[in-house]
């Protein structure tokens, strides 16, 4: 009899995904199989069956709950698709902000270079748009850099790109000390030189983008103008950078002016300058 029985509730739970789970049923079939009330084992029996199908049936219903959430949730998504509802991704909730505001550097007044390019490094690795990025700034920035924003409009605060060139600006920092940095920068005492590489990078990045070398060829004429540069005596080189040339071919032009008028300078002070006048030979006969 307690053989029957188990082999009826192991055929109950087998088939418990195809047919709804009726307890009365399970005990009149119990009892049918000559289960009896007073028996206390078969009892048993009939509980533990009837437990096992409860926790079936709670973990089928969980299951269906969950199925419903995931359809429901891709039904709404199918027609926002089909509205022409898109997310707009360039949003960011107040707790995603939060979260990355708490990763963002803070300026200081001696490394405003450094600043940016940090900055910039984390909300890109952050995922965070660039139309966002004027979102993350101000708060950022120490109290001298924020008067560099009072000047700008409404629409200008909101491009980054003008945001960090009038703080840039501010600071007084062109292409020249863009120039400086990178040639006199070295490794601090905390840092790699892999970090060392980054800042010359970010260093060089910003000066091609001040000096506007967009394309090779002007940045090739630009190396060959400082190589010129670096080779000038410091008066020929201090007058080739006051005409302020704007290429190679103008730099050598002007340092050849200046080579030239010293030679006249000179040639004056020699040939006819202010000392005695030279004897006369005149009627020495």
């Amino acid at each position: 009899m307690d053989m029957e029985t188990e082999v009826e509730g192991t055929d109950s739970l087998r088939h418990v995904e195809d047919r709804p789970i009726d307890s009365e049923s399970v005990r009149g079939r119990s009892l049918a199989s000559g289960v009896r009330p007073g028996d206390n084992s078969d009892q048993e029996s009939v509980s533990l069956l009837e437990l096992k199908l409860a926790v079936v049936r709670e973990e089928r219903e969980k299951i269906r709950e969950e199925k419903e959430k995931a359809e429901s949730a891709w039904e709404i998504e199918r027609q926002r698709l089909e509205l022409g509802i898109v997310q707009n991704t360039s949003s960011i909730n107040s707790s995603v902000r939060s979260d990355i505001s708490r990763l963002l550097p803070h300026m200081t007044e001696n490394e405003p270079i450094v600043f940016f390019s940090a900055f910039e490094r984390t909300l890109t690795l952050n995922g965070v748009p660039r139309v966002d990025w004027t979102k993350f700034l101000g708060g950022c920035l120490t109290p001298k850099a924020n008067k560099a924003l009072t000047g700008l409009s409404l629409s200008e605060h909101q491009c980054y790109d003008m945001c960090e060139k009038a703080v840039l600006d501010y600071y007084r920092l062109d292409h020249a000390q863009y120039l400086k940095l990178f040639h006199t920068e070295r490794r601090e005492s905390a840092e790699t030189y892999k970090m060392l590489r980054v800042r010359l990078s970010d260093y060089l990045n910003y000066y091609v983008e001040a000096k506007g070398l967009d394309t090779f060829d002007a940045l090739y004429d630009d190396m060959l103008t400082q190589q010129l540069l670096s080779t000038l005596a410091p008066d020929v080189r201090a007058f080739v950078m006051s005409k302020q040339p704007k290429n190679s071919e103008e730099a050598s032009s002007y340092a050849d002016l200046h080579t030239q008028m010293a030679r006249t300078s000179v040639g004056a002070t020699v040939g006819g300058g202010g000392g005695e006048p030279a004897p006369c030979n005149c009627g020495s006969d």
